[in-house]
């Protein structure tokens, strides 16, 4: 897939923020102008790790600190970052079940990105802690085979903060995109429902690929990306 990323400096484009781990991995060069962006839902910054011996990246919103996190990578998964952070956005707001018309206008948002160098220490801490809960889950749940990874990123995203107040990053998400789309503000959102999610042993395959979903009730694959939301799932 194509690359958008692309300067269009002082637009509403989002920057995806990368350290210099990640951005000695990929194939777009960081912009020299470090300002934020107007994004209706500000920047990212996005770190390369490893957990379990596999490379890892993830990323954190700087206003809401919801994350977006990415297990078990080779480098030709990311090396173009700005598809690879797409399909991985919209992955996660599934998994922490945002309805499907704010996944299509949250990525929508996303269709371009410029990627920067991260500039604000906070985020960058943030993102560090939620980096280190992720290491931790897994070593308490015996390694990565024995982990389902969208029970971790929803975990992730109701684990309280203390800069956002204590609140988490999916209720702070929910709230900027109601803000964003004129609506209501609730005065508290739902625990998300992880009673569907099982072991990963026990998901089942991807009709395409073969490989394990990411949960029991998943429509999209994202080892080999494809996508049956709405319409039965064929093998090819």
């Amino acid at each position: 897939m194509e690359s958008r990323t692309v300067d269009a400096g002082g637009s509403k484009m989002p920057i995806l923020r990368c350290t210099n781990k990640l951005l000695a991995d990929i194939d777009d060069p960081p912009l020299a102008d470090a300002a934020p962006s107007a994004s209706p839902l500000g920047d990212w910054y996005g770190h390369l790790f490893a957990a379990d011996r596999r490379k890892c990246i993830m990323f954190i919103n700087e206003p809401t600190l919801f994350v977006c996190p990415a297990f078990g990578l080779l480098k030709a998964d990311y090396r173009d970052i700005a598809p690879f952070f797409r399909d991985l956005l919209t992955w996660t707001l599934r998994v922490t079940f945002f309805p499907e018309n704010e996944v299509a206008w949250i990525v929508e948002l996303h269709r371009e990105l410029k990627v920067g160098r991260t500039v604000n220490r906070s985020t960058a801490a943030s993102l560090n802690n939620r980096i280190a809960n992720a290491k931790a889950t897994f070593l308490w749940q015996g390694g990565f085979g024995c982990c389902d990874l969208a029970a971790l990123a929803v975990l992730l995203n109701q684990t309280p903060m203390k800069p956002i107040g204590y609140s988490n990053g999916y209720e702070q998400m929910r709230k900027l995109v109601d803000k964003c789309l004129n609506r209501p503000r609730s005065e508290g959102y739902p625990p998300l429902d992880r009673s569907r999610f099982v072991p990963q042993q026990e998901l089942p395959p991807c009709p395409h690929c073969g490989r394990p979903l990411r949960t029991a009730e998943a429509q999209q694959c994202f080892h080999c990306g494809a996508d049956w939301h709405g319409k039965p799932a064929k093998s090819e």
